[in-house]
């Protein structure tokens, strides 16, 4: 059985777009697929079980190299245009279809900013990946004893006449920090993949698009992906991390998916690329 589940969330005759996935949440890849011209085939790759903690993959890696067989299934012959949220990922698919002779024409990046190039400190990878596991695990160990705090609190809660309890307010704070730290959450699951992981430089376009509201939280990313690759087109997008793909602004961001997309495809006279700020990075 394939590690990767298939979803075709359009089709058409047209070069395929591949959006590939880690993990959280396929419904804003789905809004954006049914909003991009008509004939433009998009497929969902997403790899099996990877919305829990206890999946199979051992790294990003070897996640990315699982999307790269599927893809050469569906479409054997280039060029490729691949698409996605966490950058590490999109890259890593990208760079190992450049290894096996392939043509990138097209790498899409949304929100997030590049991979790092270089680590922090010292440590070796796999130490790095082991101390993030048992930091993980302790986590999860926190959680569960949080869970059963939870469930001691509501039993003296039922007994409680009290509506207003001053333990309630503390009870749901506990619960909400048992949610933020639990090693189920994407943020979690998605860190731990890439723990250790150090992208090389990156000879393919890449077409980076960031929200607003991501721009002011995070103002450095276009600078830092000028640096990660050899040429960058940036664009910015009405609306925040996750409203970016809820109506309007989801038509705003399809269309400049779609403009990339014929430009990578051969059609540049279908769209204009002037509100795009190009900018070259040392190959």
């Amino acid at each position: 059985m394939s590690r990767v589940e298939v979803t075709k969330l359009a089709e058409g005759t047209r070069p395929v777009l591949f959006a590939v996935h880690a993990s959280g949440g396929i419904l804003s890849f789905v809004r954006l697929a049914r909003r991009l011209g008509p004939g433009q085939p998009c497929y969902l790759l997403k790899g099996r079980g990877i919305d829990s903690a206890r999946h199979t993959f051992k790294d990003c890696c070897d996640l990315a190299q699982s999307y790269v067989e599927e893809i050469l299934r569906i479409q054997p012959d280039g060029p490729y245009m691949i698409l996605g949220r966490q950058s590490e990922t999109v890259i890593e698919v990208g760079q190992q279809l450049l290894q096996r002779g392939k043509t990138v024409a097209l790498t899409i990046v949304l929100n997030t900013g590049p991979p790092k190039h270089k680590l922090g400190g010292r440590t070796p990878n796999r130490l790095r990946r082991f101390l993030y596991r048992r930091r993980r695990n302790f986590l999860l160990t926190g959680s569960l004893f949080l869970d059963w705090v939870r469930v001691t609190s509501k039993r003296i809660w039922t007994r409680s006449p009290s509506a207003d309890d001053p333990y309630l307010e503390g009870g749901a704070r506990l619960r909400r920090f048992a949610r933020k730290r639990s090693t189920e959450t994407p943020k979690y699951i998605n860190q731990d993949l890439i723990s250790g992981y150090v992208a090389k430089p990156y000879h393919a376009r890449v077409v980076y698009i960031q929200s607003v509201e991501q721009k002011r939280k995070e103002p450095d990313y276009a600078d830092r992906w000028r640096a990660a690759a050899d040429e960058v087109v940036y664009y910015t997008t009405p609306g925040g991390v996750a409203t970016m793909y809820d109506e309007p602004h989801v038509y705003i961001l399809a269309g400049l998916v779609q403009q990339e997309c014929d430009s990578a495809a051969g059609n540049s006279g279908a769209a204009a690329r002037t509100a795009a700020q190009v900018m070259r990075g040392s190959s």
